[in-house]
């Protein structure tokens, strides 16, 4: 696994995301910018910051990120190295207690 000396990014896209669900269709981290899923561009950024971790965390619309981002899928549960950072996908089994569950 890669070396930084930045701590794991835990990026939190377990939520319900009703409010963006009732305006736009779809969850907050697969929103378009700049042409890829938030999610993605979150990512992207941390390790050219230098980041070299990053821990997803999936819930409530699962399967649409993984539909939407298919990397994912290969991520659960292991942690995946790729060319300069290490990835995993974990599944929060109970969304609705909240971003501490």
């Amino acid at each position: 696994m890669p070396e930084s000396s930045l701590p794991p990014l835990v990026l939190l896209a377990a939520g319900n995301s009703s409010r963006m669900m009732e305006e736009t269709g779809t969850p907050k981290g697969l929103l378009d910018y700049h042409g890829i899923p938030w999610l993605e561009a979150q990512i992207q950024h941390f390790i050219q910051m230098g980041g070299s971790r990053v821990v997803v965390v999936l819930g409530a619309h699962q399967n649409v990120y993984l539909d939407q981002v298919p990397s994912l899928e290969k991520t659960r549960e292991r942690w995946v190295d790729q060319s300069n950072f290490a990835i995993v996908s974990v599944i929060n089994p109970q969304p609705q207690r909240g971003p501490f569950s």
